[in-house]
């Protein structure tokens, strides 16, 4: 298979600004589908911050945008996710070898100054402060979910009985 992004533009999707990618898909076969990718202006952004990437490095995250729907299952289970991987030096390396894989088997080429998805790099919002609170954001979340793998299991028992007498309540009453 063969990916070829054509154009993007923003377009209104419920309210909101969105990107919208546009591109073909030319299958082994010669099969042609057109397609239309469609993401939040501020996903750039979210990727910078997630994965601790330079928000100046802008092919790098339109790489990673670009190469995400076309990940699949086994893509996803190479390697760490960003919740479960020890720090973000290896979620971000795992991450990018995922994406260059996919870009290698669909042929998706997401560089040079001429592509049509260049003005997603250019435009959309990177800024430094929202950057650094979306930073904060994923470390807090990263920390809940290490907090929540690592904790004791709830006393199942004492689960049933809750349950069972409503909150302290005897059965029947």
């Amino acid at each position: 298979m063969r990916v070829q992004h054509t154009d993007a533009q923003v377009v209104a999707e419920g309210g909101q600004q969105i990107w919208a990618v546009d591109g073909v898909r030319t299958a082994d076969d010669g099969t042609v589908m057109r397609f239309r990718h469609f993401f939040p202006l501020e996903t750039l952004e979210w990727r910078a911050a997630e994965y601790g990437i330079e928000p100046t490095d802008t092919a790098t995250l339109l790489d990673i945008v670009l190469a995400e729907p076309y990940l699949s299952e086994e893509d996803w289970s190479r390697g760490h996710q960003l919740h479960d991987a020890p720090d973000i030096d290896t979620a971000r390396a795992d991450h990018l070898a995922r994406c260059a894989r996919a870009k290698l088997r669909h042929r998706i080429s997401t560089r040079g100054a001429a592509h049509p998805c260049r003005r997603v790099a250019v435009e959309s919002p990177l800024h430094p402060e929202a950057i650094e609170l979306k930073q904060q954001f994923v470390a807090q979340a990263r920390a809940a979910h290490t907090h929540a793998r690592d904790a004791a299991p709830p006393d199942r028992i004492a689960v049933l009985r809750t349950a069972v007498t409503g909150h302290g309540r005897g059965v029947g009453e």
